[in-house]
């Protein structure tokens, strides 16, 4: 099989994926949007894409903040350029502001009001559904194009190798395909253990062997890794830490299932699904070329390939800390809005993968769970984490022109007139504020869209 890459940039006419070669269908994935402000979480770019709250836009965001008519994606060339259509908010790319024309590439991040969007070089590769079987891999995107492929692995009977970086889930879909195997069944053994946390050969051999009787003074015959997870999966992680004679030592057992424990000439048999795991970079993943050849690979891509999924994974993991340290959810969720999200996605944490994200997340419930403040917790963590992100930037310069105070603001004070205006201008937020500027209420379109969507007057 060959090794996926994820990192190709632009449009292909033609490309190979994670799950085969398929005919590219570039288009937008809805990584974030509050509440049911959009009909569709993806959508496919033809020659022409519209985005904007007018319903008959390709993409339509019922947001207050997004224009009729917000930007435009269209096609020159081989590429696909986004512009913005003067609209009153802007569209951001990569956390910056549009100004004119310009390319957009596979996982770039776009903000429109409040929807955060991920630009995909295929979006038709990622319409799988999800697993039927409950997995803590989630994702809303790529989960079931993965999980797919774990499937499709299983039903092989071929050992498995399953490559990424460290932290983006490998050992998650072992526990996912642990449960494939035990669905509608009795349980199965499920022996896991790290290769890097051998110090020497004769440790890992003894280990994964075992030990016959009488081979060590004061040491009593054990069974090893492989005799533990007999009848069910053995979970190699970091395999590639193996020395190479042991590599080949497992190649023999995954061949014929006989193994020998250390010391003893009697063959045993077992019947045990290997499953291994590396984050090595190198092409042969740490691997002897031929215990390499007889594994069903899967790889995994890293967090900042799967960019779309992050704020769907934070919000997993963010529900699981909370009903784990059994704390409020209200506060630290209304605390959590699309700057957040968006700054989540531009990170891509792609140091440390999920566990950046789990890390966050529990420092931030257990500050919480601890008595601090949920707004001010959240501030201060997205602050120590992404203070030097366009997206905080851009947070720090609209401080200076905060929203007017719900209560007591210029707003409403004059909501009677507003509303009264805007129902002569039939509904034009243009047209309500030259009147309103003319009368010597100072207003601005944002914040008059703003308070007659919270007023119930703007459907």
């Amino acid at each position: 099989m060959k090794t996926p890459d994820f990192s190709k940039k632009g449009t292909q006419p033609k490309q190979d994926t994670a799950f085969g070669e398929v005919i590219s269908s570039p288009g937008l994935l809805v990584a974030f949007a509050p509440g049911r402000s959009v009909s569709t979480d993806r959508v496919t770019i033809q020659s022409t894409l519209t985005i904007g709250r007018d319903p008959r836009c390709d993409l339509s965001i019922a947001d207050s903040l997004v224009s009729r008519e917000h930007s435009r994606i269209t096609t020159a060339d081989g590429e696909l350029l986004i512009e913005d259509l003067n609209s009153y908010n802007g569209t951001f790319v990569s956390g910056y502001k549009v100004k004119q024309r310009q390319k957009v590439i596979h996982g770039d991040v776009i903000r429109i009001g409040d929807a955060i969007l991920v630009f995909q070089n295929d979006v038709e590769s990622l319409a799988v559904a999800p697993p039927k079987t409950a997995t803590e891999f989630v994702g809303r995107f790529y989960t079931g194009a993965i999980c797919k492929e774990l499937g499709a692995g299983a039903t092989t009977g071929q050992p498995l190798l399953i490559a990424g970086p460290s932290g983006s889930g490998k050992e998650l879909l072992v526990r996912h395909l642990v449960s494939i195997h035990t669905s509608g069944k009795k349980k199965i053994p499920f022996v896991s253990h790290n290769m890097a946390r051998f110090t020497s050969e004769a440790e890992i051999v003894s280990t994964l062997f075992g030990v016959g009787t009488g081979v060590f003074s004061s040491v009593e015959a054990r069974p090893g890794l492989i005799e533990q997870a007999d009848g069910g999966v053995l979970f190699l992680d970091e395999v590639h830490n193996l020395p190479q004679r042991v590599q080949r030592s497992l190649l023999k057992i995954v061949e014929d299932g006989e193994f020998s424990r250390i010391g003893e000439s009697k063959k045993r048999r077992v019947e045990v699904r290997f499953v291994m795991a590396s984050n090595s970079a190198d092409a042969d993943f740490g691997l002897a070329h031929d215990l390499l050849a007889r594994l069903y690979l899967i790889t995994v891509p890293s967090l900042k390939e799967r960019v779309a999924d992050i704020p769907c994974i934070f919000e997993h993991l963010l529900e699981r800390a909370l009903a784990k340290h059994q704390v409020d959810a209200e506060g630290i969720k209304q605390a959590i809005n699309a700057d957040h999200f968006e700054a989540l996605c531009l990170d891509g944490f792609a140091d440390d993968n999920v566990r950046g994200i789990d890390q966050l997340v529990n420092r931030l419930v257990a500050k919480v769970a601890a008595g601090d403040p949920p707004k001010s917790t959240v501030v201060q963590l997205f602050s120590e984490r992404f203070a030097a992100g366009p997206v905080a930037r851009r947070y720090q310069a609209s401080q200076k022109s905060q929203p007017p105070n719900k209560s007591n603001s210029n707003y409403e004070a004059n909501k009677s007139l507003i509303i009264e205006i805007f129902r002569q201008c039939e509904g034009s937020i243009t047209a309500t504020k030259k009147v309103l500027d003319e009368r010597g209420v100072a207003c601005s379109r944002r914040w008059l869209s703003i308070f007659l969507d919270r007023w119930g007057v703007r459907r």
